[in-house]
């Protein structure tokens, strides 16, 4: 399922962080502050993401809301 997000982050202009202790990890091309983020803290996932200047992060409990909710931010927001 993390793949379609990847997909979308490439489409976006993000590079791949290589960053083996995230489960996912791209950061925008040219601009490494804006990344996105998805971890494992304390059996919740982490994903953290920018919106213009602003980077937000948020804890989700269940794998399957937190593919929702990175799909949501993917979809509705120019990141």
């Amino acid at each position: 399922m993390l793949i379609q997000c990847e997909k979308k982050l490439i489409h976006k202009g993000y590079i791949n962080t290589h960053d083996k202790n995230l489960l996912l990890s791209y950061q925008k091309k040219g601009e490494p502050f804006k990344q996105f983020n998805i971890e494992m803290n304390n059996n919740k996932y982490k994903v953290s993401f920018p919106i213009g200047d602003d980077h937000y992060t948020t804890t989700i409990k269940e794998k399957n809301e937190m593919i929702n909710y990175v799909k949501y931010i993917l979809n509705q927001h120019g990141i």
